[in-house]
């Protein structure tokens, strides 16, 4: 049986969504069959991905953007058994052992869990039957309230950070109307931060604004997520300072921005030095967190590198 693999050429989207691989070819094929092999699970319509939204694969530019993934999809091989593109070697058979010894720890689960309700540590389904009634209940009551929240243009009266398919409603932890889904967490990576700074993308089936919208504000966050937000806007605020005027021109034109614009202004930018205390060979790993102290760090770099070009 043959992997998921590509039948058509994909070079142009390995490149935009593995930025590491303009300065390192020979990690070409590697990417092409690692995102033949997400594309094929994230697409099955059964037993694909079961991710969760705060997943940071699910905040990567090939899940922020739909139309992406679906593009890709088309190009997978539909024969897993035979291709002009790939060669079947046969399954060794000491995958069967591996298959085996995968399914023993489950199997001490299910015993150990046993044992524990013996002792009245874990209680039985039919024990806690009436517990499993009353929560889907409430879960569903609270889902109803969520539904029927009328849905406001803006948050606290900031008309202007409106955006086209996105929805005010109503954050029950925050207790408070909110244009960031419920439970939404900023993704940690520096590449995928530049992405939902400025264009919109998805969380589940929720469409979100760009970070940069005025409808977004700390007190869209939970308390975890407030020096993570302060890290992003210092971040992206000494990026700006970097940028020129037609770079920053086509980050803010929403008519044609997309995420792979901004994938592709990022790496360009990197590449070019314009944020030189920045590291251009690890960008494509680059945490948020280590951009902001380096920021914190050495203040007037990205401001002497824009004089300079003046």
């Amino acid at each position: 049986m043959l992997p998921p693999h590509f039948i058509e050429d994909v070079t142009p989207t390995i490149l935009e969504l593995f930025p590491i691989c303009v300065l390192l070819p020979s990690m070409i094929p590697v990417c092409r069959l690692a995102l033949a092999s997400v594309v094929y699970h994230a697409t099955r319509p059964q037993g694909g991905f079961d991710f969760l939204p705060t997943h940071e694969l699910m905040k990567t530019a090939l899940f922020s953007d739909p139309s992406k993934l679906a593009a890709l999809s088309t190009k997978l091989n539909t024969d897993m058994y035979r291709s002009e593109h790939m060669t079947a070697t046969g399954i060794p058979p000491y995958v069967c052992l591996f298959m085996e010894i995968a399914g023993i720890p489950a199997k001490v689960k299910e015993m150990f869990q046993e044992v524990l309700r013996d002792v009245h540590i874990l209680p039985r389904p039919d024990e806690s039957a009436l517990m499993q009634t009353v929560l889907s209940k409430l879960t569903s009551i609270e889902a109803r309230i969520s539904e029927q929240a009328p849905v406001q243009g803006s948050v606290d009266g900031r008309g202007s950070g409106h955006v086209d398919g996105v929805q005010s409603v109503y954050n029950t932890k925050l207790k408070r109307f909110s244009c960031l889904p419920e439970g939404y967490t900023l993704p940690k990576k520096l590449i995928d931060v530049f992405s939902h700074w400025w264009c919109s993308s998805m969380w589940g089936s929720r469409k979100i604004p760009p970070l940069r919208s005025e409808c977004v504000s700390v007190l869209d966050f939970d308390v975890g997520q407030h020096r993570v937000w302060s890290d992003c806007k210092h971040v992206m605020l000494q990026m700006q300072q970097g940028m020129d005027d037609d770079m920053l021109a086509a980050l803010q034109d929403s008519t044609t921005i997309t995420v792979s614009l901004c994938t592709r202004i990022y790496s360009n930018g990197m590449t070019a030095r314009l944020w030189p205390c920045l590291s251009s060979r690890d960008h494509a790993r680059m945490k948020v967190s280590y951009a902001s102290k380096v920021f914190q760090k050495q203040p007037g770099a990205v401001r002497k590198r824009k004089r300079a070009r003046e």
